[in-house]
């Protein structure tokens, strides 16, 4: 297994945390963590969508965001939109 400075949970609290400032997302929730390389970087890809809360009462779906977090140093590198498949 690849050791890195920055294990899977450390990377997953960046990536919250940079959602919660960034978007003002109150509860970022975590869809899916894989590892993969990002702009030459060993990154961290962490899809997080915001908490279904209700807005004056509807439940809005909220888009996906994928947060690369460098491997190393835990910095977020880039913040992308989650495409999802169409059913």
């Amino acid at each position: 297994m690849l050791q890195t400075k920055i294990d899977v949970k450390a990377a997953t609290s960046a990536a919250r945390t940079y959602a919660k400032d960034l978007l003002d997302w109150t509860t970022p929730r975590i869809e899916e963590v894989e590892r993969e390389s990002y702009n030459g970087h060993d990154a961290w890809a962490i899809t997080l969508s915001n908490s279904n809360e209700p807005i004056l009462g509807f439940h809005l779906s909220s888009p996906y965001k994928r947060f690369f977090v460098d491997a190393e140093t835990g910095e977020v590198l880039g913040v992308v939109i989650r495409e999802t498949a169409d059913r």
